[in-house]
């Protein structure tokens, strides 16, 4: 056996030959490859010289969308004879890096693979649909027969499961539910009294067997911390009120320091105005003399 050792590449960022477009000045350009350094397109733009700076726009095509970013790069080598063009990316922002990234990870992983123009993941059906007509017709296929045993079967064991939950339902409510006797049948209502709220009884507006009204007190409860919350509340409107005392103070004082500026701005403007006109009649002396 002949082991051949090849030397490591020493290229920064690994190239993928995956689809790409890049547009420069409003022409698309096929890439021959691509990376998060650079890329190399077939075609050269007109004009374009080494060192030239190019606004692109690079456009992923994944899963019949195209994913495209913004970017600038500087033409670093021209072949002529290929016509062919190689450009590096700079001022390459943290996004479009991230995205570039996670699509060439994922073809050099195996996760994605470019099909006819356009990168799929692999776990997607990638097949394309054949538009031949079918070899085998399906009138000549044996059609599909319902599995008769089957059916039978569901459906026995649902009768069965349902007559068994019925007889069940029915032997409760007989001997659970309701109380035969040979006279009669005593049903009677059960009415549960729940307080509105937790707390300590402080006295009872009714005696033992006393008739009442729909919705007259019975009881009166303390809520010891309903109580709380109401002397916080007392305590936090005492405050906002002293508060809205003294704002209502600031704001007269406001008022008056308004209308000292009013009356200086209209003194200051009265200034002006007879400055105004005393640099009119200057005026019109200067055109006499």
């Amino acid at each position: 056996m002949k082991v051949r050792r090849e030397a490591p590449c020493q290229r920064r960022h690994y190239r993928v030959n995956a689809p790409v477009a890049i547009t420069i000045d409003g022409k698309s350009y096929p890439s021959v490859d691509w990376s998060l350094g650079g890329y190399r397109i077939e075609g050269i733009p007109s004009g374009a010289k080494v060192g030239d700076e190019l606004h692109c726009d690079l456009a992923i095509p994944f899963q019949g969308f195209d994913i495209k970013l913004p970017l600038r790069s500087r033409v670093v080598r021209i072949v002529e004879a290929d016509r062919q063009m190689a450009g590096e990316f700079i001022g390459m922002d943290e996004r479009s890096r991230q995205v570039m990234q996670h699509f060439i990870e994922d073809l050099i992983r195996g996760t994605m693979s470019p099909v006819e123009d356009t990168i799929l993941r692999v776990d997607t059906p990638v097949t394309p649909v054949s538009t031949k007509p079918d070899s085998n017709p399906g009138e000549e296929v044996p059609k599909r027969r319902w599995p008769l045993r089957l059916v039978g079967r569901v459906g026995f064991y649902a009768t069965a499961g349902l007559a068994t939950i019925l007889y069940a339902f029915l032997t409760i409510q007989a001997n659970f539910l309701r109380l035969e006797v040979n006279t009669a049948v005593v049903a009677a209502p059960i009415q549960s009294i729940i307080a509105t709220a937790d707390g300590k009884i402080q006295k009872t507006s009714a005696e033992p067997g006393e008739r009442l009204a729909a919705g007259t007190p019975i009881i009166t409860i303390e809520d010891p911390k309903l109580e709380a919350d109401i002397d916080k509340s007392v305590v936090t409107i005492d405050r906002m009120s002293t508060r809205l005392v003294a704002r209502k103070r600031e704001y007269e004082a406001e008022k008056e320091k308004m209308a000292d500026y009013a009356r200086l701005a209209d003194a200051r403007a009265g200034a002006l105005t007879e400055q105004v006109s005393n640099l009119r009649e200057r005026k019109a002396l200067a055109r006499v003399q």
